[in-house]
């Protein structure tokens, strides 16, 4: 249900967008044809509120983002955790040592804890040095050998939208933007001219993806050394709606000329630029220093 709620002195008012992915009049393909996007809408006041307001939700998505990427796995953190309990309590229970006992048992249930966390430790530094280092050390390796493949993966958005927004004079955003593209996509004709020899438009989006979808081949016998999230990240890109309708049901599309503009992509594409926007996140941050030779084990 919608409601409102007050960001920055500006009423917010929330509501579900519905995006259709095909125009009226197409197949039906056997696939979901639009999906809920929550959205916000202000009630513009001044000039100053509305601009402090889109930056205010661009800065929040985006730092939500970094810290779901930064995010470790769960055992690892217990792991770390543990060890910094087990030697906190190693260090005090040797620091007690000269202290009179004041509880009933206390010498023998601090020598138990001790000899745990002596125990625990032990382990840790095993851990560490058997297998967390060795698969850091094959995740920098693998890094540097396909990191290419996952940066034209991450591109894939950029690279089916950047000559739309150069023939449309606008810039290509930094991060998706649902309003930009839907100008831009209502101003590209689906049968025009693509950069791409003798394509139109439709064609060479399907072009861009068939070549995502190869990159994606080549990564997946790497995957046993990249992380959860990495992989989480390049298989939501590899089963979007717009991969899913071009890998088997492009036909129905033929080369764009029964649509006059590229419209119909609309939710399909934004899908994409999103996942895309994600995964280039995650490039930057911990996959491209290792490429450079800035990384760190």
């Amino acid at each position: 249900m919608p409601g409102t709620r007050s960001v920055l002195g500006c009423r917010i008012v929330l509501f579900q967008h519905q995006g259709h992915a095909l125009s009226a009049g197409r197949p039906n393909l056997g696939l979901p044809l639009c999906y809920q996007r929550a959205g916000l809408v202000r009630r513009p006041h001044r000039g100053l509120q509305r601009l402090v307001h889109t930056w205010a939700v661009r800065l929040r998505r985006q730092s939500g983002q970094l810290r779901r990427i930064h995010r470790k796995p769960v055992y690892e953190r217990v792991l770390n955790v543990g060890a910094i309990v087990a030697a906190a309590v190693v260090v005090g229970r040797t620091g007690l040592l000269a202290v009179p006992e004041m509880l009933p048992f206390g010498a023998e249930v601090g020598e138990l804890l001790s000899n745990v966390g002596l125990a625990f430790l032990g382990g840790w530094i095993i851990n560490y040095l058997v297998v967390v280092l060795p698969r850091r050390r094959d995740r920098v390796a693998t890094y540097a050998g396909n990191g290419h493949f996952i940066a034209g993966i991450a591109g894939t958005a950029a690279s089916i939208l950047d000559r739309m927004y150069q023939d449309a004079d606008e810039e290509l955003p930094s991060a998706p933007d649902a309003t930009s593209l839907k100008r831009v996509l209502a101003s590209t004709p689906a049968a025009g001219q693509s950069p791409l020899n003798g394509a139109t438009w439709t064609e060479w989006i399907f072009w861009i993806i068939d070549r995502c979808d190869q990159n994606v081949k080549r990564i997946e016998p790497v995957y046993p050394y990249l992380e959860a999230e990495l992989i989480r990240l390049i298989t939501r890109i590899a089963t979007s709606e717009l991969t899913e309708v071009v890998r088997s049901h492009r036909q129905f599309f033929g080369d764009g000329t029964g649509n006059p503009t590229l419209l119909f992509f609309e939710s399909m594409l934004f899908e994409h630029w999103e996942r895309c926007y994600a995964l280039q996140l995650y490039y930057d941050t911990n996959i491209q220093p290792h490429i450079s030779g800035d990384g760190q084990l």
